[in-house]
């Protein structure tokens, strides 16, 4: 059985499939893209039927939730009423109740989904790696209210203040979507396979998983203001209430720490 493990470390949970640091979350309604298995083969990814062993000291796991058999699941955000949202493989997103851990609901979405990303009005946004568009779900009844075109390959989604962040990977690009009128608004430059994206204090972090650095932009002007040289294919960034960056560092199997304030790693 191939381990896998889950690390805490301050209000951060990183993610580790294999030896490699696949996905990192941070905060109480934070939101990562797990992995994703359109790259270069490096090593072998866990089976679906894999699973994390139980007991030892430190964190461990509660319980197992059941999702369509044989579809790896993605992205995964939390609600801010505790809902999860597991994106899937196969096309769908799960809804799972935290009071009873079963899945309440199954979302059809695009092909192939990947990141996961809840507003504070409760809207869902699931960006579709083989559609290039992002699904919009209404939480209350659990339908797609509408499907916006991105760019190529789009994996993280992130929202904040009115605005829905996705990086296509495909493209190189971000897309800057306006939650009220799900239209894109703004396309950034971002040349070396974006892949996560997380938003906080009014900047957005984009991981480069072709670059091995993390990208800065000023979410007022939409400009790239600093580059960071982070480990080996990034994938997964988040922002830690103390305003700490971490970034999941795939091939490299580590986490870089980013200091927002000097953006530089420490």
């Amino acid at each position: 059985m191939r381990a896998q493990r889950l690390v805490s470390m301050v209000s951060t949970l990183v993610l580790v499939v294999s030896g490699l640091a696949a996905g990192v979350v941070a905060g109480p309604a934070a939101s990562a893209q797990i992995a994703t298995d359109r790259e270069p083969a490096r090593r072998p990814m866990p089976s679906p039927n894999d699973s994390l062993p139980v007991g030892g000291a430190g964190p461990r796991v509660l319980s197992t939730i059941a999702l369509a058999k044989g579809y790896y699941p993605f992205g995964v955000a939390v609600a801010p009423d505790g809902r999860v949202y597991v994106a899937s493989s196969g096309g769908s997103v799960s809804v799972i109740d935290p009071a009873n851990g079963n899945a309440v609901s199954t979302i059809g979405v695009g092909p192939h989904p990947r990141g996961v990303a809840v507003a504070p009005d409760g809207r869902v946004y699931v960006s579709n790696l083989s559609s290039e568009s992002v699904s919009v779900i209404d939480a209350t009844s659990n339908a797609v209210v509408s499907t916006i075109t991105v760019g190529d390959e789009p994996t993280g989604v992130a929202v904040a203040n009115g605005r829905v962040y996705v990086a296509n990977t495909g493209t190189g690009s971000v897309s800057v979507i306006d939650a009220t009128s799900n239209a894109v608004v703004s396309t950034i430059t971002a040349p070396f396979g974006p892949r996560g994206v997380a938003v906080a204090n009014g900047r957005v972090y984009v991981a480069n998983s072709d670059g091995d650095s993390v990208s800065v932009i000023d979410a007022t002007s939409n400009a790239v203001v600093s580059t960071i040289t982070v480990g080996d294919n990034p994938r997964s960034v988040a922002v830690a209430p103390d305003g700490r960056v971490y970034v999941a560092n795939f091939s490299g199997g580590s986490v870089s720490v980013i200091d927002a304030a000097s953006n530089a790693v420490v």
